[in-house]
């Protein structure tokens, strides 16, 4: 599932990963390539590139505040990182 969250801010809601960490960054990957292939000018980059923060659900229960919270934060890490 993808919901749109804001101007330039989606979620993407992934279930029944056998294995979450490595099937999510696997997932992350690809939708950062797709974004970016769908954008080549000229065959150049874009000079805007897309940041992808992710969380997994660690716990039955857990509320979804808590989640959207840890994949801000894993975004707002991912774009420090990229200076």
């Amino acid at each position: 599932m993808v919901a749109r969250l804001g101007d330039d801010d989606f979620a993407v809601l992934l279930t029944r990963l056998g294995d979450p960490a490595p099937q999510a960054a696997a997932t992350a990957e690809r939708i950062h390539d797709a974004v970016l292939a769908d954008h080549l000018i000229n065959d150049a980059l874009p000079l805007v590139r897309p940041c992808i923060g992710a969380a997994l659900i660690e716990r039955a229960g857990m509320d979804a505040g808590r989640v959207m919270r840890e994949a801000e934060e894993a975004l707002r890490a991912e774009k420090a990182d990229r200076g």
